[in-house]
């Protein structure tokens, strides 16, 4: 991820993998960078490699990927802003951190540049696996006791 401001809540110990050490942080900034990558390629391969086989939050990227291509609209900058990161478990090929930030985005649609919907400042629980030689998103879900109720709630008032 692109951070704007970073508050590391936890060690920064890093993950020992066949024989190298992983940075946790390191690992989010990576999987964020190649998210991007995929948005600006317009790519929706690209983009469901990075998550695991049905994962929600994968079907909801490539939707939204497809929504911007039926508008026209290609992304030319997707900024994801990190305010705090905590690790919650890792092992060698898992990762589950707690992340509050938000993205920022804008796009073409051939004619002018169009500003793209932020997402507000949220904090979610991460869920990563490590694959052969990358890590995928396993899953993406509201933070905390009840979160899944109040983020209902906030979808349902809109």
């Amino acid at each position: 991820m692109l951070a704007l401001g970073i508050l590391l809540t936890a060690s920064t110990t890093l993950l020992p993998l066949h024989g190298h050490a992983i940075d946790p942080l390191a690992v989010v900034h990576h999987w964020d960078a190649r998210r991007s990558a995929a948005y600006l390629a317009d790519d929706p391969g690209r983009l469901r490699r990075l998550y695991a086989p049905g994962s929600a939050a994968g079907r909801t990227d490539l939707r939204t990927l497809a929504a911007y291509d039926r508008r026209g609209v290609r992304v030319t900058a997707l900024t994801p802003q990190v305010l705090a990161v905590r690790v919650l478990s890792r092992d060698h090929a898992s990762l589950r951190v707690r992340l509050r930030g938000r993205v920022a985005a804008t796009g073409d649609d051939g004619h002018q540049c169009v500003r793209l919907p932020t997402s507000p400042i949220s904090t979610r629980d991460l869920t990563l696996r490590r694959d052969a030689t990358r890590w995928v998103m396993v899953a993406v879900r509201p933070a905390g006791p009840g979160a899944a109720a109040h983020s209902q709630a906030r979808a349902d008032a809109r």
